[in-house]
């Protein structure tokens, strides 16, 4: 066995997805035997999107290459601009470098780009939450492509590494360790009410809102944003914090929407980027998560919070107890709401199980990390038939 150490790359394109390795990332690089590099690209670079990049480098994070892409990302022929900037611009350093392993999280274009480019310069790659399902994005078909294109899996829940085996991948290279959310939700220490509150100047009553585009789904998404906050009006009582969505094709209708309702409603709070810490902090205390987010499907539980889950975007997830499916209709929405906050509801949810996991993803994939032999730069696997 080779002594110098193995090379190991992570990747982010986005705030979200960024949030969910920054825990990962740092665990990695406590081990002597890993030489660990980041490549930041996609949105981060967005003033639209809050400049990202720039939470990363107060997270005492050192960004090894910083690659900025084509900075629209709203139509069909922005997100193809994109995902050829991803693959062309990040050539010559992962060419260059020529590392041991690159780790993926998730289901985005910029993330699939950088799989075919692996694929392609024959890298392996260890893909994190890979055989979920979300049939109303086609974030849906990049997740399940970028587990053809990778060698290991780290996957959050039992049917979701029956799925990636399913795909044909060894039943050998794929691994539950659970959700890297709910292990930022175990290692994390969040804000105290009172800090949040005065912090972001909401009432002690409000509900956490993400409305992102739905690729798959006619893109629904404005009007069951212009549905709910048609109900604002009936809920006078509760402020309203909201991110921007997520950078995909149709995202500037749902921001204009957010930004007329913002100028005519005092108790609506509009952010480009709340940070982890405050994300989960608000998310903590929050009445209710509403909107079409995996955060609410994936994280929400763990803090025994009712999610109301709009439309199709996430429709094929696995969820708890405490998530609750709306239709996206104004009535169906006030219903829904009202049942969330209901005593009963709460009640029934006060010892509600997150599918998603208890904690403790990055040590565990670390653990086997140590194991895994990166010697060979090897990305052949043979495709695995499901027995009869």
């Amino acid at each position: 066995m080779t002594s110098y150490k193995k090379k190991i790359v992570f990747f982010t394109g986005s705030r979200s997805e960024y949030d969910l390795m920054s825990g990962l990332y740092h665990e990695v690089k406590k081990i002597k035997k890993f030489k660990v590099s980041l490549i930041v690209s996609g949105s981060h670079s967005s003033k639209k999107f809050g400049s990202t990049y720039k939470k990363i480098d107060k997270n005492k994070i050192q960004i090894d290459s910083f690659v900025k892409i084509f900075n629209k990302f709203d139509t069909k022929k922005d997100i193809i601009k994109s995902i050829s900037d991803v693959l062309t611009k990040n050539f010559k350093y992962l060419n260059n470098l020529k590392p041991n392993l690159v780790f993926l999280i998730g289901d985005r274009y910029e993330t699939f780009s950088i799989s075919l480019l692996c694929l392609i310069l024959k890298i392996p790659v260890a893909h994190i939450h890979g055989g979920e399902v979300t049939e109303g994005s086609y974030d849906d078909n990049f997740r399940h492509s970028i587990t053809k294109f990778s060698k290991y899996h780290f996957v959050s829940n039992s049917v979701f590494k029956r799925r990636v085996i399913q795909l044909g991948e060894q039943p050998k290279n794929v691994y539950n360790v659970g959700g890297l959310g709910v292990d930022n939700i175990k290692r994390l220490k969040t804000l105290k009410k009172n800090s949040i509150l005065k912090k972001f100047s909401i009432k002690e009553n409000y509900f956490l809102a993400t409305f992102h585009p739905s690729s798959l789904d006619n893109n629904k998404s404005e009007n069951y944003l212009k549905n709910f906050l048609s109900l604002i009006k009936y809920f006078k009582n509760y402020d309203l914090v909201i991110t921007y969505p997520n950078a995909e094709e149709g995202n500037e209708k749902i921001i204009k929407i957010l930004k007329e309702y913002e100028k005519k409603n005092k108790n609506l709070k509009l952010f480009k980027s709340l940070g982890l810490i405050n994300y989960l902090s608000l998310m903590k205390y929050t009445k209710l998560v509403i909107g079409n987010s995996s955060s609410g499907i994936a994280e929400a539980p763990s803090y025994n919070v009712p999610t109301i889950n709009i439309g199709n975007r996430q429709k094929g997830r696995i969820f708890a107890q405490s998530v609750i499916q709306c239709n996206g209709s104004v009535s169906d929405i006030k219903k829904k709401i009202k049942k969330a906050l209901s005593k009963s509801f709460l009640m029934k949810i006060k010892n509600n199980r997150n599918p998603y996991g208890n904690g403790g993803a990055s040590k565990n994939i670390l653990k086997i990390l140590k194991n895994l032999n990166l010697d060979e730069l090897n990305i052949s696997k043979p495709f695995y038939d499901l027995k009869k």
